[in-house]
């Protein structure tokens, strides 16, 4: 029929037995049957009579199949970028030692048993051109591009912004700087987001202050609403003189410079512990020997494992933690450790004093060192300082953690530690390091030998006698490590580095409070000059009348995260205190500690590892942000993103077609 109807124009094969002339082969009619069915000339017969029957044309045909095959790749393409979004949200590598073997590959091939699509796609003769490393990587930068808009729009609308920057060496011995933003919106919602990874070859204070300048001009942000900069302290970053925030400050003489209170923190205990206390010295050096003394060998190991396990139980842990000096919390972690499994240790130590070589000296050094009570009672006694000390490096490292939490934390832990300085305090921890010694037999403790006085600092008088151990270690090591600790933290963090922001704290909180504040006013105008000041004067005063229609318990001290939350819960507050607000929020953007930049540092460890040395930095740079934005990454429309990377290109128009039309 379709010869008849002269429809076959393009097959060369007449195939005469199946048009005009009749079959008769019936022997091997099935072989027939198959090969004419393959054949050109049945297929265009086939085509063309059902278009015939159809009454439509092969234009219009011809565009419905090409719309269907765009479909099938839009949807292919799709699958693409979910799958890439996936690997650079978890932080696993797409490549590989061969393009076959890669995650990516993979995820894809796993995904294409449930999708005909994208089996359709891998399966195609152009499937090396879109899993090409040139797209993969096109494709990674569209999401992170669109990420970072996203985010850069939110920090332009809340108004004031602080920065938050840090340096470090990757894998690739390159120094990478991270820039981070903290803002808040309108509903007090804090929020502290990285926003790129910067590779330089120096890290002077000039070329740190043109990295910063040249981000925030990407980012199109206005150097105007910048309030605030915080940084580790280094003399490149905290210089007075020249230091980046003293460049940051001449910009913009409003942006107060923030020395991280995590690294204060740090250095006040690292002062205390290694300088001024001689007994807390030598029990971390001690902690921090014997963790890398076990774990330097698995035989070892392995020997205090079942060491632990007869002592006190199959399934205890009997890892000895490190001490790592760029770590803020393992210092009691460590301690802990050592004293939970203090017997095991011992009984560990006295079987490896068996063996030859420095390995039985070393073990029977620290066996001799651990079978003193003093030992035992040094190890206590910084056991309870750093477990009160870290639990406020703990919570300083809340990305919603306010300068005026942070002083107020710093001002409790003081007290706390001030309140253990007495005698029952010590005379407790004396009792429990009695009993345990006594459980160990350890020998008891003895003063040590009097030592006499050198002849230059002699002055004739006698020398203070102690009449018992009990109470030689109260005041030499108990006492002075406590007073050590409070001196540090007290000296480290009564800097003037922040007293405009801290003048503008007592301003709202004295204003809150009914106190009279012209004197915080008339300073904070004198630095602020973008406020009305009549406008504000008269909104503090309101403040107070706002503040007491909530009745505050009598145990809560009013800070401000507590203002800003009675602000939030009062009807109409936002339009009558308009003045108010923006004081409240320039409180919130200020951040305490730099704990977020230290948390893309981790990142960068993650992604960059020593399989990954060779990355380059923007692929670098793309993977951070989809994997430091985990939540947002998830959030994203990725059809908007597929339809952007489809319009780069007509080729890509005319294969994929337009995700808006489906």
């Amino acid at each position: 029929m379709a010869r008849q109807l002269n429809l076959i124009l393009f097959a060369r094969c007449g195939e005469d037995a199946f048009t005009h002339a009749g079959f008769t082969n019936w022997k091997h009619a099935l072989v027939k049957f198959n090969s004419h069915e393959n054949s050109a000339v049945h297929k265009e017969a086939v085509m063309k009579w059902n278009s015939y029957s159809s009454n439509a044309s092969i234009a219009s045909q011809l565009v419905s199949q090409t719309e269907q095959e765009q479909k099938r790749n839009r949807e292919a393409l799709l699958q693409l970028f979910s799958s890439l979004l996936y690997l650079a949200r978890q932080g696993l590598a797409t490549r590989g030692h061969t393009d076959e073997a890669s995650n990516y590959h993979q995820l894809l091939q796993l995904r294409a048993t449930d999708s005909e699509a994208l089996n359709s796609l891998l399966n195609s003769s152009r499937r090396h051109k879109w899993l090409s490393h040139e797209v993969e990587s096109e494709m990674i930068e569209h999401m992170s591009h669109t990420l970072l808009r996203q985010l850069t729009d939110e920090i332009r609308q809340d108004g004031y912004y602080a920065i938050i920057v840090d340096e470090t060496t990757d894998i690739a011995t390159r120094e990478q700087v991270s820039m981070c933003i903290r803002h808040v919106d309108d509903n007090w919602n804090i929020s502290e987001d990285f926003v790129g990874m910067y590779a330089t070859d120096r890290t002077d204070a000039g070329t740190l202050t043109r990295i910063v300048s040249d981000v925030l001009l990407r980012l199109n942000l206005d150097v105007c609403n910048l309030r605030a900069q915080c940084y580790d302290g280094a003399s490149n970053m905290a210089g007075v003189h020249s230091g980046v925030q003293k460049r940051i400050r001449d910009l913009q003489p409003k942006a107060v410079y923030i020395h991280c209170h995590n690294h204060l923190l740090n250095l006040a205990v690292q002062e205390a512990a290694s300088y001024s206390v001689r007994c807390v010295r030598d029990i971390l050096s001690l902690v921090n020997d014997l963790a890398n003394f076990f774990r330097e060998s698995a035989k070892r190991s392995g020997i205090l494992e079942c060491v632990t396990s007869d002592v006190c139980g199959s399934g205890t842990d009997t890892k000895l933690q490190p001490l790592c000096p760029t770590r803020w919390v393992v210092r009691a972690r460590a301690l802990n450790a050592l004293l939970q499994h203090y017997e095991a240790v011992i009984k560990a130590l006295d079987k490896l004093s068996d063996e030859p070589g420095p390995t039985g000296a070393k073990a029977e050094g620290f066996c001799s060192k651990l079978m003193s009570f003093d030992c035992l009672l040094y190890l206590k006694i910084s056991q309870r300082v750093f477990s009160i000390v870290e639990q406020l490096a703990s919570s300083l490292q809340k990305k919603t953690m306010t300068l005026s939490d942070a002083r107020e934390n710093v001002s409790n832990v003081v007290s706390s530690l001030k309140s253990m300085r007495c005698e029952s305090h010590f005379t407790d921890i004396w009792g429990d390091v009695t009993r345990l010694a006594d459980n160990l037999n350890l020998p008891k403790p003895e003063l040590p030998r009097r030592r006499k006085l050198p002849r230059r600092i002699d002055d004739g008088g006698l020398a203070h006698h102690y009449d018992n151990p009990c109470t030689y270690h109260r005041v030499e090591s108990w006492y002075t490590c406590i007073d050590a600790v409070v001196t540090q933290i007290e000296e480290r963090f009564s800097g003037d580095s922040f007293l405009q922001i801290a003048n503008a704290e007592d301003l709202l909180i004295r204003a809150a409070s009914g106190q009279p504040y012209k004197n915080e006013l008339t300073k904070f105008l004198e630095h602020y000059d973008d406020f009305d000041e009549s406008s504000l004067d008269a909104q503090l005063t309101l403040l107070r009348t706002a503040v007491l229609r909530r009745s505050l318990p009598a145990d809560e001290k009013l800070t401000v995260s507590v203002v800003a939350e009675i602000l939030k819960n009062a009807a109409g507050a936002q339009t009558l205190l308009d003045q108010v607000f923006r004081l409240t929020k320039l409180l919130l953007v200020v951040p305490a500690t730099s704990a977020t930049a230290e948390r893309s540092f981790s990142a960068l460890r993650r992604l960059k590892t020593y399989l990954r040395a060779t990355m380059g930095q923007p692929r670098l740079n793309n993977l951070l942000m989809l994997h430091c934005h985990k939540d947002r990454a998830d959030k994203l429309n990725l059809k908007d993103i597929c339809q952007e990377f489809v319009l780069a290109t007509d080729q890509r128009s005319n294969f994929f077609g337009n995700y808006v039309r489906c």
